[in-house]
């Protein structure tokens, strides 16, 4: 069962923390929830209210979950040639 914190500092910190693993370049709200122990909703929230911190990547993970870092992570060749073809694709349409 997912346990909430009494602040939301204390939520961000955890979030945060998941965000920065150098394990991952890139997290899915499912992971932080389950590494940091929040609702989902709550991470879904925190990501969505420090929009100006994390960012979407333009890619998804192999089952179609988004994937979130910071903002100042650069954006890898996978990210950039995935948004190429989704951009071409669009415009043949």
């Amino acid at each position: 069962m997912a346990r909430e914190f009494p602040t939301e500092d204390d939520a961000w910190v955890l979030v945060d923390r998941a965000l920065r693993d150098p394990k991952w370049d890139f997290r899915t709200v499912e992971g932080i929830a389950r590494e940091t122990g929040l609702s989902e909703g709550r991470v879904e929230r925190w990501l969505h209210e420090n929009a100006d911190k994390v960012r979407r990547a333009y890619v998804t993970d192999r089952k179609g979950r988004l994937l979130f870092t910071f903002k100042g992570k650069d954006v890898s060749v996978r990210e950039t040639v995935a948004n190429t073809v989704a951009f071409l694709a669009k415009s043949a349409a």
